[in-house]
């Protein structure tokens, strides 16, 4: 959580977790990601459908009502380059 809210609306969450999706699926064999997050934190739940997750189904999760997001390698590399665009384009603007 970006708990400043000077920094919100400025795709610091969306860089950082496209990022760390690619790394893990490029770096690990893993197969599935998945989350939980809060069933009314629907800022969180479109943050991470933007960054490739699906919700799954709602589940109770240490005594809160959660959603449960996923994202599969499969997909993953289905939408990557769509995905790291956003975050090449800044990196490209950062380095002159």
């Amino acid at each position: 959580m970006i708990g400043n809210r000077d920094y919100w609306s400025q795709s610091y969450g969306y860089h950082t977790i496209v990022g760390l999706v690619d790394h893990l699926f490029q770096d690990a064999e893993l197969r599935r990601l998945y989350l939980h997050t809060l069933d009314w934190n629907i800022r969180a739940q479109r943050s991470f459908k933007k960054c490739g997750f699906s919700p799954v189904r709602a589940v109770h999760h240490f005594g809160r009502e959660m959603v449960l997001m996923e994202l599969t390698r499969d997909n993953w590399w289905e939408m990557r380059d769509e995905k790291l665009a956003p975050l090449r384009e800044a990196e490209a603007m950062a380095s002159g």
